[in-house]
């Protein structure tokens, strides 16, 4: 071989592995970018309070006595000055785990009361609960780091809630002092994938929405003269003792548990969960699923729609039979059969494929 077609090979050798080192090297920036998120969505279980890794909206219980962490009591006046905490005590902690290590602290953010119109949260990675407080003030507990924290706004008497926006990061290496672009790769507007606690006012009665991703959602205890709306995907949501004039509700993948609701409309669709309803009223209901169950008890109302399939449809609506036009259409069992009746003022109907439809009228 020659010393020119040596050195031509030379020159394509050292390209051919500067490209190489150059895949080798995007991959593992990719391989560390995977890392980090799955750190960041790890976080999530940084609040959890034992092995199994049980989310916030999961660990905390809300009924008329305010807010209960685990099986006892964290009276709302109690909670700390930098953040949601309980003595170890009493069933745990939502610092259980210590935070500060990856960078993550408690942080505690009081509003006016004057802002009472409306309260709108769209987050990500993030468990939400929102409950009605003691206090004459909008109080939000959150974790937050350097890195991921949380934009508040107030116009309008509207508290806002979004995500802290970052720059895109540009990738890039250096060889033998020639930059190498790797890419732009754009940051999501993510967060910690922790929790975040809102305590509204007594008499807050504006309206609510509340729109997160990989995370559950859990309210309870409120009275609202406007419309609820509650989204999550791959999260549970759970709704207990609220009046609302709408309550909509949407999940991907997810439970839904509803107790003691009241409004003019009621909407609630899932996908792959199930569908738990109990001591509702409601002018219009409708239940929504797919590949589960819909069970409900007591529901009080003039038109039921409930629709799945590949499961039961099982529940007991008050009121008489003979006051409803029913339909009800499985390839399975089906009780009440279908009865069409033009003039009644109640209307059911039931719809599923694989699963049996079981509709009870109580008193």
């Amino acid at each position: 071989m020659n010393l020119k077609k040596f050195t031509t090979f030379a020159v394509i050798a050292v390209f051919a592995v500067v490209i190489l080192v150059c895949l080798a090297l995007r991959a593992a920036f990719g391989a560390i970018s995977g890392i980090i998120v799955g750190g960041v969505n790890a976080a999530g279980n940084i609040i959890s309070v034992t092995d199994e890794g049980v989310s916030i909206a999961d660990y905390i219980k809300i009924d008329s006595n305010g807010v209960r962490i685990g099986t006892s009591s964290a009276p709302i006046v109690d909670v700390s000055d930098s953040g949601v905490k309980v003595d170890p005590e009493m069933g745990g902690s939502f610092d259980a785990i210590d935070v500060t290590e990856s960078g993550f602290e408690q942080y505690r953010y009081t509003f006016d009361a004057n802002v009472n119109r409306a309260l709108d949260i769209a987050v990500s990675n993030c468990d939400v609960v929102v409950a009605a407080g003691e206090g004459d003030s909008i109080i939000v507990d959150v974790l937050e780091s350097e890195d991921f924290r949380y934009t508040f706004s107030t116009s309008s008497n509207t508290l806002t809630v979004r995500d802290s926006q970052s720059d895109a990061e540009q990738q890039e290496i250096s060889i033998f002092g020639f930059k190498l672009s790797l890419g732009a790769k754009e940051r999501k507007n993510t967060y910690t994938g922790l929790g975040m606690v809102v305590y509204l006012p007594e008499g807050f009665d504006g309206e609510i929405s509340i729109s997160t991703s990989e995370g559950g959602v859990k309210l309870g205890n409120l009275k609202l003269g406007e419309k609820l709306s509650v989204s999550t995907s791959n999260g549970n949501i759970s709704l207990s003792n609220i009046e609302a004039y709408e309550i909509d509700a949407v999940s991907t993948n997810g439970r839904m548990e509803l107790e003691n609701l009241s409004a003019t409309e009621i909407s609630v669709s899932t996908s792959n969960g199930r569908i738990e309803l109990s001591e509702s009223t409601a002018k219009r209901l409708e239940a929504i699923t797919s590949n589960a169950s819909i069970d409900f008890s007591r529901l009080f109302g003039e038109k039921f729609t409930f629709k799945t399939s590949n499961g039961d449809i099982d529940g007991s609506i008050l009121g008489s039979e003979s006051l409803f036009s029913i339909e009800t259409v499985t390839d399975r069992t089906a009780y009440p059969k279908s009865v069409e009746n033009p003039r009644a003022q109640y209307r059911l109907s039931a719809t599923t494929s694989g699963g049996d439809i079981n509709v009870r009228f109580v008193d």
